[in-house]
């Protein structure tokens, strides 16, 4: 009996374009994680250090701490359910960028509301469909970075500083 999959071929190209495109996704998040970190780091979000750069320019301290801290993660926890709380943690500020969008005065909007209204309803409906293990610990780490910058804020307008 033939399987829905198709033939066997059919079943090896999917998995080597599933294999591709979850290293492609990966090295995404190498490349654009300490670039956000450094970015955090400059507006006080993130210690101080964490800006630093080399002669070159280049973030090389929130490249190293990115890669610590992904290389541990990826020892101690499945690759996949950390690419699954990534994409719901993607999903999140996608959506907050299309609320942003919406928020938008007229004269300001690019495109009609529309857009940005059915891409928040788009990232919120593929944020749910992350397996619940993994929406609760994107949730949580989420959670824990508002906490955080709700501290931030508590401490008045030297906040950033206090952290370095």
């Amino acid at each position: 009996m033939r399987e829905a999959a198709g033939p066997g071929w059919t079943k090896a190209a999917l998995a080597v374009g599933g294999a591709t495109a979850l290293g492609s996704v990966f090295l995404n998040l190498m490349l654009g994680l300490p670039r956000m970190a450094f970015a955090m780091a400059r507006g006080g979000d993130l210690p101080r250090g964490v800006a630093s750069v080399n002669r070159s320019s280049s973030p090389f301290v929130a490249v190293l701490l990115t890669g610590v801290a992904v290389a541990a993660l990826v020892s101690l926890r499945d690759l996949v359910g950390l690419l699954s709380v990534s994409a719901f943690s993607v999903l999140v500020y996608y959506g907050l960028t299309n609320v942003s969008a919406l928020r938008l005065g007229r004269p300001n909007q690019l495109v009609p509301s529309a857009v940005p209204a059915c891409g928040l309803v788009f990232c919120l409906a593929l944020a749910a469909s992350v397996p619940v293990r993994q929406l609760a610990v994107g949730a949580a780490v989420l959670g824990a970075g508002v906490l955080w910058r709700l501290g931030l804020e508590g401490l008045g307008p030297d906040a950033g500083g206090l952290i370095s």
